[in-house]
């Protein structure tokens, strides 16, 4: 005889079916593909935007850049990477693109040094043209 415990435990229980799913094997696996664009397209936007700053930050900070800008970019994105002046790689740019505020003040920056470098250009151009007294040519145009 059952002792009076189980008694209760079964009073007025009912018993649910079990459906069983099986697999296929291994002929059901499906090779995987790489990601597209529709499958992800955050993913590549932002690797995209990452790219862009990468240029950006890339062209502020070369050898051709003047001192002062080169600080001042460095300054803008060393609070995402490790070390005060940071490589491209280094840095964090899916970080840095939350940070609008700092994406701006790069964006202005970068805009400044395209504009100086136009002025600059004109201003040598024309300085070339006085020097070699082609004054003509000036009134001409």
């Amino acid at each position: 005889m059952l002792p009076y415990f189980f008694f209760g435990f079964f009073d007025g229980a009912t018993a649910t079916p079990i459906e069983v799913i099986t697999g296929g094997g291994i002929d059901h696996q499906v090779r995987r593909k790489k990601a597209t664009l529709a499958d992800r397209p955050n993913r590549h936007l932002d690797e995209i935007i990452a790219k862009a700053f990468k240029t950006v930050f890339g062209e502020l900070t070369s050898k051709k850049a003047p001192k002062e800008v080169q600080k001042q970019a460095n300054k803008i994105v060393s609070e995402y990477a490790d070390e005060y002046r940071p490589k491209v790689d280094e840095i964090d740019w899916f970080a840095f693109n939350q940070d609008l505020e700092a994406v701006k003040r790069l964006f202005d920056l970068y805009k400044k040094e395209i504009e100086d470098d136009k002025k600059a250009i004109s201003a040598k151009r024309l300085f070339d043209l006085i020097e070699n007294d082609n004054i003509e040519f000036l009134l001409m145009h």
